[in-house]
């Protein structure tokens, strides 16, 4: 509707409004001609356009993953192979509060209900508590 996005959630059935950023309302101008906004697509198929998202982006360092099984060797990897729709999640969380937005409207915008569930998304990492630190510093 206009620059919002209106989706049900289908876990909760709930509906939430989501406001869009120009380069998304480019993505739904693209397909407006067809009766839903979006494509559907499956969990695989998004999760295969994430990796090869990250693997144009060159996101490309290496990382070792432990074996599962006793008596296996680690393995390593470009990190664009392992890349998926939880960890995409997760950058866009923590995205989220590196750039200031509040606990509420970051569990709104990623449908989120219960902090439990948020806690596991976000990652404060070094330079974020970092850059806190030097506006306490600042007061």
């Amino acid at each position: 509707v206009g620059d919002v996005l209106v989706r049900k959630i289908q876990k909760t059935g709930k509906y939430i409004e989501l406001p869009l950023v120009s380069e998304a309302m480019e993505i739904v101008k693209k397909y407006e001609h067809q009766y839903k906004v979006l494509p559907k697509i499956s969990e695989a198929k998004f999760n295969e356009y994430i990796k090869e998202a990250c693997r144009i982006a060159e996101i490309n360092s290496l990382v070792e993953v432990e074996p599962i099984r006793k008596g296996e060797v680690k393995k390593t990897y470009p990190k664009h192979k392992l890349v998926g729709s939880h960890v995409a999640r997760k950058t866009f969380v923590t995205g989220m509060v590196k750039r200031g937005f509040e606990i509420q409207l970051i569990k709104e915008f990623a449908t989120i209900s219960d902090e439990r569930t948020l806690k596991r998304y976000l990652h404060i990492d070094t330079d974020l508590k970092r850059e806190k630190m030097r506006l306490w510093g600042a007061l």
